[in-house]
């Protein structure tokens, strides 16, 4: 499938308020805040904290860098490639349980400035290294593939705002774009169901 058609979803500009909020947050948990649950079911707070970092540095890394590290499965199926990145996940997130709250904020912010210049010197309209596959997509351009990184910053962040009651992105500047980009999604993902 080619890349989504109307409008482009520019986002570039959201993802350093967006990191700073979400260091804000960070820096607003006590103890017991770290240790919360939270909507990603195995994960508390700071596992959902050390999984954002963990895309910071997986897209320094395998984008910017352009180092992978571990090859992805040799079948193209989507079904092995999200099994691999829940593996992927699910290491840096158990590995990441030694590294102390005050740790992953500086680390977040060490990354956030590199990750949000790297976003900034993409051309929109350049095809990306990854396609949005959720989207019905085998190869996407950069305005969607940035708009899908959002969509993944935004939504863990909220999930640690929920797990500890804490307000901040569910506003028309933060929430609309990442809504819009899952709304480009749906035919795709609906494409099997019955209109009855």
């Amino acid at each position: 499938m080619t890349p989504s058609t109307g409008a482009v979803i520019d986002v570039r500009h959201l993802f350093r308020p967006l990191d700073d909020r979400l260091i804000v947050l960070l820096q607003s948990l006590d103890a017991a805040d770290w240790d919360r649950p939270t909507a990603a079911r195995l994960w508390t707070v700071k596992d959902v904290a050390a999984h954002l970092l963990d895309g910071n540095i997986r897209l320094l890394s395998i984008q910017r860098d352009r180092y992978y590290g571990e090859a992805p499965p040799a079948s193209p199926s989507f079904e092995d490639l999200v099994g691999w990145l829940n593996g992927l996940n699910a290491d840096w997130v158990k590995a990441s349980r030694r590294i102390s709250p005050g740790v992953l904020i500086l680390l977040h912010r060490l990354t956030n400035d590199l990750v949000n210049a790297w976003y900034e010197s993409l051309d929109l309209y350049e095809e990306a290294v990854f396609a949005v596959s959720w989207a019905g997509e085998t190869r996407s351009l950069n305005w969607m593939h940035l708009a899908r990184e959002y969509t993944e910053k935004w939504h863990h962040q909220q999930q640690i705002r929920e797990a500890t009651g804490r307000d901040g992105i569910m506003t028309r500047e933060f929430f609309f774009p990442m809504i819009d980009t899952f709304l480009r999604g749906l035919p795709y993902t609906l494409r099997q169901t019955e209109v009855i």
